[in-house]
């Protein structure tokens, strides 16, 4: 009976030993690493994701507009002689002048007489004039008007559009039609001669 026993304690053990190797492998399999999904950011055969640049060029300031002859004219803001701030907006619509001009400048002083007569002759087609002084002081442009009338609009160039239109001297001024389009740029003095052959298209 012997070896029969044996026989028998050696299959139980051959089994024992399956049924080792067999759980060995099981743990073995749960310490695996998980398969790559292809969106890791590192890592050998992972493959990273970025985002996409874009193909558009940064935006880059526009160029300040300037007033130029059949374009419409660009808007700008002022300070009246009363210190209340205005706007090209208010007088849009109208025939219009703009004119830079200073109280040091012989010739924008010898112009404002004709400009006068021009104005008082055109004041029942409701036309406006818009007179933007160059001078650092307000003072200096109510010292002129003490011996010269100009009853139109008056301020200071508080905005700089003199510079930033590139302006090379006063005076200058901008004849605007009822549409707010520029038709005539002068630069320097006129005569009433001229001012009412310049401004005839601004009546239209």
């Amino acid at each position: 009976m012997k070896p029969l026993l044996e026989g028998v304690h050696l299959v139980h053990m051959r089994t024992a030993l399956v049924s080792l190797v067999v759980m060995m492998s099981l743990l073995a399999g749960c310490n695996q690493p998980p398969k790559s999904t292809g969106t890791a950011s590192g890592g050998n055969g992972a493959t990273a994701t970025r985002p996409e640049r874009s193909a558009k060029p940064p935006e880059t300031a526009s160029p300040p507009a300037v007033p130029t002859p059949g374009k419409p004219m660009p808007l700008f803001e002022f300070t009246r002689l009363d210190g209340e701030e205005d706007s090209l907006v208010n007088y849009l619509g109208k025939p219009l002048l703009v004119n830079l001009w200073g109280t040091r400048c012989g010739p924008c002083r010898a112009e404002i007489p004709d400009l006068l007569e021009f104005y008082r002759a055109h004041r029942d087609e409701d036309v406006e004039i818009i007179s933007l002084s160059v001078d650092d002081s307000v003072e200096d442009v109510r010292s002129y008007l003490k011996t010269q009338e100009m009853p139109w609009v008056l301020g200071l160039d508080t905005s700089g559009v003199a510079s930033r239109w590139g302006v090379r001297g006063i005076p200058t001024t901008y004849f605007i039609d009822r549409q707010g389009k520029v038709v005539y740029l002068r630069l320097g003095a006129m005569s009433r001669e001229m001012m009412e052959s310049f401004a005839a298209p601004i009546f239209e």
